[in-house]
């Protein structure tokens, strides 16, 4: 029987969330799936452990990087390697309710649809919920559709619930290796090119850890705003209505925003640059 989902860690020193993703991964009651881990070189150790990471009749690969390739590159070395009908990006700190994979697998077959995405909760450093996804990023979700213009203006589709038939993640050419992080790029490529199908149960517990990727997004000099420029410049590209245009302004303009209270003036030019493009 065909593998339907892949399951893609991609690790730098996440020792500490081994048993928490194990525990999550073998609750799941729906078992037709593989687990795939990329380490990407830590250095706190855990890579040993990931090595002897396993579940029960579930299919396991463990991929040791010999240094860090970034996310995006680390991603689809394990892309590659997937059987599945399905990818799911699962970052080590973050658990799925355990129907989960059962949710996903029925409505993407009963939809024959490539993209889903579910709602999910948002958990701080204490343990405590901050709130769900769709409360703080909400999403006008009227059945299965394009929902490109609604990803360009905002923050409305929760990343770490996504769920990508491998035949639309090839068909995309995977995550952008160039960037520093996948999920603003890809989401809206995939919705771009893709219908999407959004389950508005809370199947995922998204952890916001201090030193998490989203974070770095309030540091002047982090390299993450560069890569964030990129896909705007990219998108431009992608805009073929008026609304779509008015949709990707209004993402710029916050994006511009953001940089001013940030002091960094070279991209608060950049970004005005783009908006005259537009």
């Amino acid at each position: 029987m065909k593998t339907m989902f892949s399951i893609i860690i991609t690790a730098y020193n996440h020792g500490k969330f081994i048993e928490q993703v194990k525990k999550s991964l073998d609750s799941q009651i729906f078992r037709n799936f593989e687990i795939i881990v990329i380490d990407n070189f830590s250095t706190d150790g855990s890579a040993e452990s990931w090595n002897t990471f396993s579940l029960k009749d579930i299919k396991t690969t463990i991929f040791l990087n010999k240094q860090n390739v970034g996310i995006c590159k680390a991603f689809n070395q394990g892309a590659k390697m997937a059987t599945g009908k399905y990818l799911i990006d699962l970052a080590p700190d973050d658990e799925f309710r355990e129907d989960k994979l059962q949710k996903n697998f029925e409505l993407l077959e009963k939809t024959n649809s490539e993209l889903l995405f579910s709602d999910c909760e948002l958990i701080d450093t204490q343990g405590k919920t901050i709130g769900l996804h769709s409360k703080l990023y909400p999403f006008d979700y009227q059945g299965k559709g394009n929902y490109f213009t609604s990803t360009l203006e905002k923050h409305c589709i929760a990343s770490t619930s996504m769920v990508c038939s491998k035949k639309l993640f090839n068909a995309l050419g995977g995550y952008d290796e160039q960037l520093s992080y996948e999920d603003f790029d890809f989401i809206s490529r995939a919705t771009h090119m893709s219908a999407i199908v959004y389950d508005k149960q809370v199947l995922v517990k998204k952890h916001m850890a201090n030193n998490s990727l989203s974070t770095q997004f309030k540091k002047r000099n982090s390299h993450i705003h560069y890569s964030t420029l990129k896909v705007c410049k990219k998108l431009l590209y992608l805009c073929r209505t008026e609304l779509e245009k008015k949709a990707l302004k209004k993402r710029i303009i916050h994006e511009r925003n953001g940089q001013i209270k940030l002091l960094n003036l070279a991209l608060v030019i950049h970004y005005q640059q783009l908006i005259y493009k537009i």
